[in-house]
């Protein structure tokens, strides 16, 4: 009997290192980006960026096809954050200095995964996995104080962002439809100039944590 086990989960992303955030790399502040809006103004970026640690959501289905393989699909949203200093321009004789913009970024993303299960024991299940996902940016915003008042940009984002991943998975059996399980696994994000700068684009190759609860039908 196929059984179609229902996942949850609570996914938690960190970059190579574990910190907190990170400062851009060498090569990433040797250049100063332009954004560019359909208003005709302009944000001028400067030498450092601030990564947020991403987080993300998810529900998805995983289909049993034999007691070792298994195949997972499902929906995930992240949120992107960074802070950097920088200059707007907007259209007057100088730019406005900005100490503290923020960027923020939501994503929308399809993972597929295949799955190994290593021991299918009775409380204990460890497996391992690998696949990839696709990712587009819906709400791409900037957001900085202008002479004391709140103001934002948004930019539209083209393309998608793909990536692929792959890691070891634990699963702690309640009982016989219901467990926690923590995938730690290795990811990789392409690069794509069409996506705004961000910790994938700083570091693509990344290490991250999925925390979730699943339920078998």
């Amino acid at each position: 009997m196929m059984k179609l086990p229902l996942t949850v989960a609570l996914i938690g992303s960190a970059m190579t290192g574990g910190h907190s955030g990170s400062r851009s790399s060498i090569a990433d502040r040797m250049s100063t980006s332009q954004m560019d809006f359909s208003q005709g103004e302009k944000i001028y970026e400067g030498a450092s960026t601030f990564h947020m640690i991403p987080i993300s959501a998810g529900i998805g289905l995983r289909i049993n096809f034999t007691k070792r393989w298994s195949l997972g699909v499902g929906i995930n949203y992240t949120y992107l954050r960074r802070r950097f200093e920088g200059q707007y321009d907007y259209g007057g004789t100088e730019n406005y200095q900005c100490d503290n913009i923020s960027n923020d970024q939501h994503y929308i993303g399809i993972p597929l995964n295949a799955y190994y299960n290593i021991i299918n024991g009775g409380k204990l299940k460890f497996y391992a996995y690998a696949g990839g996902a696709i990712e587009k940016c819906v709400s791409n915003s900037y957001s900085f104080k202008y002479y004391g008042y709140d103001k934002v940009l948004r930019q539209s984002v083209g393309g998608i962002q793909a990536s692929v991943d792959a890691g070891l998975g634990i699963q702690f059996c309640i009982n016989d439809r219901f467990g926690i399980y923590l995938d730690p696994s290795f990811r990789y994000y392409f690069r794509n100039y069409l996506q705004p700068k961000s910790l994938r684009t700083t570091q693509p190759f990344q290490i991250n944590a999925e925390l979730g609860l699943r339920w078998e039908l």
